[in-house]
């Protein structure tokens, strides 16, 4: 399964819905402090990666649809 990564801010209340969603979800993640990545323009910022660490999708912003479609990958079974 691939991983995801949730750049997150403390006072950013689309970063808790979405990690609540994830949870609620059983959606495993890995959040980070996306206030000390310099890269990181919006908040939420969802990174999802594959085994070998490669980048699949960033998704800024609280996309349910983007985030599983990801998260699934492009050859899962619609």
């Amino acid at each position: 399964m691939n991983k995801v990564i949730v750049y997150s801010a403390d006072w950013c209340g689309y970063c808790h819905a979405l990690m609540d969603w994830l949870t609620d979800s059983g959606i495993a993640y890995e959040e980070k402090n996306g206030e000390k990545e310099s890269w990181i323009t919006g908040y939420p910022t969802t990174e999802i990666v594959n085994q070998d660490g490669k980048r699949l999708a960033l998704i800024e912003g609280f996309d349910r649809q983007k985030i599983l479609a990801a998260i699934k990958g492009p050859d899962a079974k619609k």
